[in-house]
């Protein structure tokens, strides 16, 4: 009964939490990226099948995500835009090929609102083999800019295996669904006690 009682308390408190990622190779190469992963919109967005040196060694191929209009050189002026429907409290994503001009991520409360949290890589001249994992946190990202923070030299990137984790799956605050499902937890306690009892 213990364990049983563990069990549920373990798999309540996961549903604060739900874990997803995107490694873009179900598109079509060169078209737009926009509504068709549930729960989140991108815009100046597109697929795009380049391929990097040694890009395996992180986990990437096949399709990436590079930017609509100037596909591997975008910068602050015109980012790669992706909003979810419902707040998430972590993001990730690779850069590929991250050179001289760098890699940013920004992630912002609300379309248009506050600095949540930021995260840049640089790397040598035109970045090649340079593939780091950008990570970003906070309480409440509703929305995500990706692009180049500098213009040293002509050298471009694309993005891969982006992942994310919701802030929270239900409309129901974890602590006060918990009151809810106290009386339950206790219920099971306390059978478990009468049954010691019996048995005594």
């Amino acid at each position: 009964m213990k364990n049983y009682i563990t069990g549920m308390l373990f798999a309540f408190f996961s549903l604060g939490a739900n874990a997803a990622s995107i490694d873009f190779n179900d598109g079509i190469n060169g078209s737009a990226i926009t509504t068709q992963y549930s729960g989140l919109t991108f815009s100046n967005a597109k697929y795009d099948s380049f391929v990097s040196a040694n890009e395996g060694s992180v986990g990437a191929g096949g399709l990436k995500l590079v930017s609509q209009t100037v596909t591997y050189f975008n910068k602050s002026d015109n980012p790669i835009v992706i909003t979810f429907d419902s707040a998430i409290s972590s993001f990730s994503i690779y850069g590929l090929n991250v050179g001289a001009n760098g890699a940013r991520v920004e992630a912002y409360d609300a379309v248009g609102g506050n600095l949540v949290d930021f995260a840049q890589a640089f790397g040598a001249t035109t970045g090649v083999l340079n593939h780091p994992l950008l990570s970003v946190s906070g309480l409440s990202i509703i929305q995500l800019l990706l692009f180049q923070p500098s213009s040293v030299m002509s050298e471009g990137m694309l993005w891969d295996n982006l992942s994310y984790t919701s802030a929270d799956i239900s409309n129901v605050p974890i602590p006060a669904a918990a009151f809810m499902f106290a009386p339950a937890l206790l219920g099971l306690m306390g059978l478990r006690r009468r049954a010691k009892n019996k048995v005594a």
